[in-house]
C-alpha cells in the first residue's frame, strides 16, 4: 500500500512528460463533471424505479441492445453494459428544500477485446444524447466540449474497453 510509503515508491513526479499530459485531462474532466453535476453526488441509495415525478427509473441498466436489461442478459456474462443515471429522480432537496434537478447520464462500458455498436437507448422519442467524453478521444481543450448529438435508438461506436458518457440536457 502505497499511503503509507514516504519514499520513491509512492511519490508522484509532477514533471509530466507530454504523453502523460492526457491522463491528467482526463482525471481534471472525471472530477469537474463530479463535482458540477448532483446525479453523481448521491447521498441515498438508487431504488431502480421511477420516483416522484420522473420520467424514468432512477438508475437502469442497459444492454448494447438499447434495452433494459433482463434477469438472462444478466446470466449471460456480457461484457458491454449501459447505465442511465436519471437527474430528473433525485430525491435529495437542496438547503432551501428545492428538488435537486439534473441532466440525465448515460455511461457506456465495453470490457470485451472487440469494438461493439452500443443501440442509445430511446425512452422518449425526442430523447437527445450529447456524448460528454469517449475514452477513444483524446481529451482536447481547443475542441468542443460536446462533440456528438445523437438520437435514442442511434447506434453508437464504442472501442474494445472504452467508456463513453454522454447527457440529455434538463428538459
Amino acid at each position: 500500500n502505497a499511503y503509507c510509503q514516504d519514499y520513491e515508491l509512492s511519490w508522484v513526479n509532477w514533471n509530466l512528460a507530454r504523453s502523460q499530459l492526457g491522463l491528467l485531462d482526463f482525471v481534471k474532466l472525471i472530477i469537474e463533471i463530479k463535482k458540477t453535476h448532483p446525479v453523481f453526488q448521491r447521498r441515498r441509495f438508487f431504488q431502480g424505479r421511477r420516483v416522484e415525478d420522473s420520467e424514468v427509473k432512477d438508475v437502469a441498466w442497459f444492454g448494447s441492445h438499447g434495452k433494459e436489461m433482463t434477469h438472462e442478459d444478466w446470466q449471460m456474462g456480457l461484457r458491454t453494459l449501459g447505465i442511465r443515471l436519471a437527474g430528473d429522480a433525485i430525491v435529495e432537496k437542496d438547503s432551501q428544500g428545492r428538488p435537486i434537478v439534473d441532466e440525465t447520464f448515460l455511461v457506456l462500458i465495453n470490457a470485451h477485446h472487440e469494438d461493439v455498436e452500443f443501440i442509445l437507448p430511446a425512452h422518449t422519442k425526442s430523447v437527445r444524447w450529447e456524448l460528454e467524453f469517449d475514452t477513444a478521444v483524446p481529451v482536447d481543450k481547443k475542441s468542443p466540449k460536446h462533440m456528438k448529438l445523437l438520437k435514442g435508438g442511434q447506434p453508437y461506436h464504442l472501442i474494445s474497453r472504452g467508456l463513453a458518457l454522454f447527457r440529455t440536457p434538463k428538459s
